[in-house]
Order: C-alpha cells, then sequence, then structure tokens
C-alpha cells in the first residue's frame, strides 16, 4: 500500500502526459482527468475521472461529454492546466460545446461534490494546524538562543508562512468553485 502511495504521489506530481491502464479504480479516480473508452471501433472521451465516467454512464448527464464539462486542475504555479486559444476536439464524434454545455460544466456531480467537500474540510485543518506552529514559532523566536537558531527558526516560520498561503489559496479557489456550481 505504501509503495501504491508513492506512485500515486509522484504521478500527480509529473507535469507530462500518462497514460494508464489499471483495474484498480481507486488508483483511476485518483490520478485520472480524462477517460477514453475503446469499443466498437470507436473511443469515447470523458472528462475527469473514474467516478465521473461511471456518473456519466449511468446516465445521469445528458448529452455528448466533452472536455469542457470538467474543470482542469490547477498547476504548480496556479493557472489551469488546459491550454489557453481553441480547443481541438477529437474525431469520436463529439461535438463543439455550446451554450448549453457550458451551463452543464458549472454543475458538480454528487461524488466530485463531496470530495471537494472533504477536501475543504482537510484544509481547513492544516490551515489550523500551521497557524498553531507559525505562533509557536514567533514564541520562540522572542527568546534568543544564537544567531544560528534564530536563522533557522527565521527559514522555518518563512516556509510555514509559504505552506499557509498556498493552503488558503487552494481553499479559496475550492470554496469559489463550490460556490459557481450551487
Amino acid at each position: 500500500m505504501r509503495a501504491k502511495d508513492i506512485l500515486l504521489e509522484a504521478l500527480a506530481g509529473y507535469t507530462g502526459t500518462v497514460v494508464l491502464v489499471s483495474h484498480d479504480r481507486y488508483f483511476i479516480d485518483k490520478l485520472a482527468t480524462r477517460i477514453f473508452e475503446i469499443g466498437d471501433g470507436r473511443v469515447e472521451v470523458y472528462p475527469g475521472n473514474y467516478e465521473d465516467y461511471r456518473w456519466r454512464k449511468e446516465g445521469r448527464v445528458a448529452g455528448v461529454p466533452t472536455l469542457d464539462d470538467v474543470p482542469m486542475p490547477p498547476s504548480k504555479n496556479g493557472a489551469s492546466s488546459r491550454t489557453q486559444g481553441p480547443a481541438v476536439a477529437p474525431e469520436n464524434g463529439n461535438s463543439a460545446s455550446t451554450a448549453s454545455d457550458a451551463s452543464k460544466s458549472k454543475r458538480l456531480n454528487p461524488i466530485k461534490r463531496k470530495q471537494m467537500e472533504d477536501r475543504i474540510h482537510e484544509i481547513e485543518e492544516d490551515i489550523s494546524r500551521v497557524e498553531a506552529a507559525i505562533g509557536s514559532l514567533e514564541k520562540e523566536m522572542l527568546t534568543f538562543v544564537s544567531a544560528e537558531e534564530l536563522q533557522r527558526q527565521r527559514q522555518e516560520l518563512d516556509a510555514r508562512r509559504e505552506e499557509l498561503a498556498e493552503l488558503m489559496s487552494e481553499w479559496e479557489e475550492l470554496s469559489q468553485t463550490l460556490e459557481a456550481a450551487t
């Protein structure tokens, strides 16, 4: 299990393209941003992870799925990982997005909503933990021990503040996405 978690983390951090073939639904659900269904001489592209694919296959979304139906995860620099400019649709029968497709992209399926809500709660706990660590470090810095120790504490404080800023940014982005979907 630990090796699988390490592999998941490494692949999630990889910025290139990975073609993944697996029987492990959890693994696919955590990594996939698009599912390609191959059969009957056709390839159907479903945006999102495995749960999104199952949700669409069960007929809960009318119409042909497109990549515009699911927001892409942000890249490390905070920008959307989807490239700007006109999208090129794969030759599998998917048509260009219409105004009705755009309104569908604002809705989240219940599984995706629950995952986002759970992540928001995790982030809130992490924010509390990091804020407590910052307070503790600031308190420690009031007592001078040595220049080296003060420098180490300052570096750790800077790292904690950067971590806090990243968590706050992710929390804000998820909150806005959930709010826009309601």
